[in-house]
C-alpha cells in the first residue's frame, strides 16, 4: 500500500482541474448506466468517485494539484480515453474537437509516464 506522501502529484491549472472534474462526472454517468456490472467496473467506479471528491476539495480551495495512486491514475486514464472515444461518436467533427481532444490525449500520455514514474 502506498504511504499518502508517495503518490504521484496531478500538477494542472485550477481551469483544467474543472474540465477533468467535468470529465470524470460525464464518464461515471456512462459507467453506472451504459456498461454492465461487474466488479472491475465497480472498482473503475470507486477510484473515480474518489478522485472527484478530492477534486471537489482541491477546487474549492483554488488550489492546482492532487496525489493519486496508481489505481486512481489507471482510472483517471481510462476515464480520459473512454471520454474521447464517446465524444468522437457522438459530437460532430470540426476543429474544435478535435483540439480538444488532442489535448485530452496529451494529459492522458502524461498521467501513463507518470504510472510508469510510479511503478518502477
Amino acid at each position: 500500500m502506498e504511504r499518502p506522501d508517495d503518490k504521484p502529484v496531478l500538477h494542472l491549472s485550477h481551469n483544467d482541474l474543472g474540465i477533468v472534474a467535468s470529465i470524470i462526472t460525464s464518464y461515471l454517468a456512462y459507467l453506472q448506466w451504459g456498461t454492465p456490472a461487474s466488479p472491475k467496473r465497480n472498482e473503475e467506479i470507486a477510484h473515480l468517485k474518489s478522485i472527484t471528491v478530492r477534486l471537489t476539495f482541491v477546487l474549492s480551495q483554488r488550489e492546482g494539484c492532487i496525489p493519486l495512486t496508481t489505481q486512481e491514475i489507471k482510472a483517471l486514464g481510462d476515464a480520459l480515453h473512454g471520454f474521447v472515444t464517446i465524444t468522437r461518436r457522438i459530437v460532430a467533427r470540426s476543429r474544435e474537437r478535435d483540439e480538444t481532444l488532442a489535448q485530452i490525449g496529451v494529459l492522458r500520455q502524461h498521467l501513463l509516464r507518470m504510472l510508469a514514474i510510479s511503478q518502477n
